[in-house]
């Protein structure tokens, strides 16, 4: 079986050059949204455990 070099293989087509913004000039708008995301994520955390902690305190109150 005789083997295949790399110029007998297909190649894949060239990527296209960035034009559009770097990386860099996307961080800041990046940083935004994974700022609000944990800010979200960490008000939904807070939101819920308290709930949950004033249905355990009725429930330990309750007399029924």
């Amino acid at each position: 079986m005789p083997e295949e070099s790399d110029e007998d293989l297909p190649r894949l087509p060239a990527l296209p050059p960035l034009t559009g913004p770097t990386v860099v000039e996307s961080l800041p708008g990046l940083a935004r949204v994974a700022a609000s995301a944990a800010l979200h994520t960490t008000e939904w955390s807070v939101r819920t455990t308290a709930r949950s902690w004033l249905r355990v305190g009725r429930a330990v109150t309750s007399r029924d």
